[in-house]
């Protein structure tokens, strides 16, 4: 799977994480996620759009027990 990501993404991340809304309705951090085009999986068919880092993680498998 690709994901089109920049420094945003960074910023994207957080905010979805943790509920935070975008900075400004202008900034690059409030574009939707990619959504993949039919005709090339390595072009989104809604440019621009940009990842929030989110399919790069795995939250589901967490363990509250640390040593």
């Amino acid at each position: 799977m690709h994901s089109y990501s920049d420094h945003a993404s960074v910023l994207k991340f957080i905010e979805r994480n943790w509920f935070l809304k975008a900075l400004t309705s202008r900034s690059r951090d409030n574009l939707p996620n990619p959504a993949p085009s039919h005709l090339s999986p390595y072009v989104p068919g809604n440019m621009p759009a940009i990842s929030d880092l989110f399919e790069m993680f795995d939250f589901s498998h967490h363990d509250g027990d640390r040593d």
